[in-house]
Order: structure tokens, then C-alpha cells, then sequence
């Protein structure tokens, strides 16, 4: 569509609801991986242990001849499924990383800077760390914090590591000056599941 002349791009939609979607889909990409190389290992090791419980006959170190028609069978299968599993782990890897360094690089050009409010679901813990000035080693200490909602804005966003960094509005750094951060904690890994609510202001 023109406007004057010119091609009006469409606006991107954002929401805090798009933001939470897009740590949880970094979050599920990079377990998905995780497992796949994890499988992969685990076929290597099926390799290794076909070898290691098949009797030598010089009674000292496996060569190919004690290898039973039975166990060249099974270790051509188990090679095969082996290798396969590591060039798809390879390839999840490589994918999810592609994606989530495009999803970083996009979060960041949507999202910092804006204004949130984000709340707790449910009754989990360690979700909002604070983090306050240290005045003895001039850095940043971790502290607690029992409340179920924080309002600030995103001076951060790590995809990665599945964390978001807030500082708080201007009210509250009036009122606790040396609390300069929260970091907020937006995927239970145990379930890949959101901890929060985040609703843009």
C-alpha cells in the first residue's frame, strides 16, 4: 500500500505475550539440540560396548576375527544409527543457532527500551533476582526479592541464557538507589513452561 507516494511497510507486532513466545521457543530449540546430542552420544557409546563385552580369543586384545557374524551385524547397524544421530545433532545445532541469533537480534531492536510490567505465575521461586550496588567492591551483588510483580524497563535481553535484565522505573530507583537491576527468570526449564506474565506499558 502507497501513502504519499511511498510503500508503507507493515508494523511489527509485539506483545509481551510474543516475547515470552520467543524465549520459549530459544529455550525448547536449545533443549531439542541438547537431547539430540545427547542420543548421539549415547549410540557411540552402543558402539563401544558391542567391542568391549566381546571376548578376545588371543585372551589379551580384540581383533576382527573374534568379531561373531551376529555382533558385525548388530555393530553395522548401531555404526549406522550412530552416525546418523551425530550429523542430525550437528544439523539441530546449527539450525538452532541460526535461529536464535536471529530472534537475539530482533528482540533487541523490538523490545529494549520498552517499559513492562512483569508479573509471577504461579507460585515459583527465584524467578525476579534483584541485583544491588555493592559499595565495598564497586559491582553488582545478587539479593532477594518476595514480591510477585516488578515494573521497569528491558535494558537487556539474553535469549540464550533465558533471562531478561530490567531496570526499574524511576520511582523506584528514587526510593532503593542501590537496587540497579532485576534479572528475570522467563522459562521454567523443568517444563519449558512461562514464569511470567509480561505485559508492555
Amino acid at each position: 500500500m502507497k501513502i504519499g507516494g511511498k510503500d508503507k511497510l507493515p508494523a511489527v507486532r509485539t506483545s509481551g505475550d510474543l516475547l515470552v513466545s520467543e524465549f520459549q521457543l530459544a529455550m525448547t530449540n536449545l533443549s531439542t539440540a541438547e537431547v539430540a546430542k545427547a542420543e548421539a552420544e549415547y549410540s557411540e557409546h552402543d558402539i563401544e560396548n558391542i567391542l568391549k563385552y566381546t571376548t578376545p580369543e588371543n585372551g589379551i586384545f580384540l581383533t576382527p576375527d573374534d568379531i561373531t557374524p551376529e555382533a558385525a551385524s548388530r555393530l553395522v547397524q548401531t555404526s549406522v544409527d550412530a552416525h546418523m544421530k551425530k550429523v542430525q545433532a550437528e544439523q539441530i545445532n546449527n539450525y538452532a543457532a541460526r535461529q536464535l541469533s536471529q530472534q537475539q537480534l530482533d528482540a533487541e531492536k523490538q523490545y529494549k527500551g520498552r517499559k513492562v510490567q512483569i508479573t509471577a505465575i504461579g507460585n515459583n521461586k527465584d524467578i525476579f533476582i534483584p541485583l544491588w550496588l555493592d559499595k565495598r567492591t564497586g559491582g553488582l551483588r545478587e539479593g532477594t526479592y518476595k514480591g510477585k510483580s516488578i515494573t521497569g524497563i528491558i535494558d537487556d535481553i539474553a535469549l540464550e541464557k533465558n533471562l531478561l535484565l530490567i531496570k526499574p522505573t524511576l520511582m523506584w530507583r528514587t526510593i532503593q538507589p542501590d537496587r540497579r537491576f532485576f534479572l528475570v527468570v522467563v522459562i521454567n526449564m523443568q517444563n519449558l513452561t512461562p514464569n511470567v506474565n509480561i505485559k508492555l506499558k
